[in-house]
């Protein structure tokens, strides 16, 4: 393919100046951005939330918290009720689910 090997040396500087001006550069959030954000953390994972309400179960998230060892670095603890039975479960996302009234 490359009959010299200059050549293949400005073949080769050619493509690295190509593959470095592709790097794609992220851009710092607006003020906007930051306050909205805030706001949503605020509302949306301080307050407990009713996931699932059926006609068996029903599920509320009660508590979100920061978590560096899950892919979303963060977890929820949630309230299961089963209300055929009368169970309360209590369970940690990524964690796993435990009977709390158990007698």
């Amino acid at each position: 393919m490359f009959k010299t090997l200059n050549t293949l040396i400005v073949f080769c500087v050619l493509a690295c100046t190509i593959l470095v001006g592709c790097s794609k550069e992220e851009r710092p959030p607006t003020q906007k951005e930051i306050v909205q954000t805030q706001q949503y953390n605020q509302k949306s994972l301080a307050e407990p939330i009713q996931i699932v309400d059926s006609d068996r179960y029903t599920i509320v998230r009660v508590k979100v918290f920061e978590d560096n060892t899950s892919y979303t670095y963060r977890r929820s603890i949630y309230e299961i009720t089963d209300t055929k039975t009368g169970k309360e479960y209590f369970g940690v996302s990524g964690i796993g689910i435990v009977e709390i009234n158990v007698k």
